[in-house]
């Protein structure tokens, strides 16, 4: 039988070469994600949410809040594009939490101060083809 092929990368390894400890790996890597679960740990805790924190909450957290960013981001840039605009300000992110039900909901006490309001007329107020179209 032929011997086993060595890997020589340093991903394979844990440990440097001539080292005996392993290299640091971050929780975010651990956990395959963006945002540090190490500092949403420490917000759970100096938070004073509760008496403990489990070892996993700050990875939840973490997770939470990085999927909540992709879908607020994905939705301002569908707005962006829609009004042909080169860069995400204040009026896509407000029109993406407005039009999104969900989001809406988590964040109508939310204030966007650099914003403007949805226009939404009402076809009563409309005169003439502008009210046929609707």
């Amino acid at each position: 039988m032929p011997p086993k092929a060595k890997k020589n990368s340093l991903s394979a390894r844990k440990t440097k070469p001539g080292k005996g400890k392993a290299a640091p790996v971050s929780g975010a890597s651990r956990a395959g994600l963006l945002f540090a679960p190490a500092r949403a740990t420490r917000a759970l805790r100096e938070g004073r949410f509760s008496h403990r924190t489990g070892a996993s909450a700050g990875v939840f957290m973490a997770g939470v809040l990085e999927y909540l960013t992709a879908e607020v981001l994905d939705l301002a840039i569908t707005e962006m594009e829609a009004m042909r605009n080169k860069s995400i300000q204040p009026k896509h992110l407000n029109l993406a939490f407005r039009r999104d039900q969900e989001l809406g909901q988590l964040m109508h006490h939310a204030t966007f101060t650099a914003s403007t309001v949805p226009v939404e007329t009402h076809p009563f107020h409309l005169k003439g083809k502008a009210a046929k179209d609707l």
